[in-house]
């Protein structure tokens, strides 16, 4: 599986969204479903998040219009997810996509229990900075758990995705994150 969730696809009739060409590879959250995709004009990997329209109550077309306002803040952060369209696109079905640049990653199950000390080091301090990242633009991601960060222990790198439920905070540069990851590199508690 490319999304990295053995046991979670199911059969499902594939949406169609124009410029991509979609994977039978996918993974279904709460409010929506990430699929695995390729970008027709320049064969580059991407996500597709297609939300789920069907929720009760659900005022869908302000959060996907609210999250992607959220991303296009953070375009060109290391740490943080990239759109791949600047825009919302729709699926066959009318659902709202948002076309994500693709992640690199290995879900956390699959390596946790052979990661070493520095290993662990490692996927902190790039979680860590991902967070500062979103905190020194007056951002919390609140959802921050290992679904939502996808990280690749081979290179390293990893990334914050779902920023569905961000909020607005208060800016601090004395934040928690801000001194820990300050620390780590070497800049003191109080830096």
């Amino acid at each position: 599986s490319l999304l990295g969730m053995a046991g979670s696809e199911q059969a499902v009739d594939l949406p169609t969204v124009p410029g991509f060409t979609l994977s039978p590879d996918q993974r279904a959250g709460g409010f929506s479903t990430v699929f695995a995709a390729t970008q027709d004009a320049t064969g580059t990997n991407a996500a597709l998040k297609i939300f789920d329209r069907s929720r009760p109550g659900a005022d869908v077309d302000h959060e996907v219009d609210r999250e992607l306002a959220i991303l296009q803040q953070f375009q060109g952060v290391d740490r943080v997810v990239q759109l791949v369209e600047d825009s919302v696109l729709r699926d066959s079905r009318g659902m709202a996509v948002l076309a994500l640049s693709w992640v690199p990653h290995q879900p956390l199950a699959e390596y946790a229990a052979k990661l070493t000390v520095r290993g662990v080091r490692r996927y902190m301090k790039c979680l860590l900075s991902a967070i500062a990242a979103l905190h020194s633009r007056g951002y919390a991601h609140c959802d921050v758990k290992p679904l939502n960060f996808l990280f690749d222990p081979s290179t390293g790198v990893g990334k914050l995705v779902d920023l569905g439920l961000a909020q607005r905070a208060q800016r601090n540069k004395h934040s928690l994150v801000t001194r820990i990851v300050t620390s780590y590199r070497g800049g003191g508690a109080g830096a």
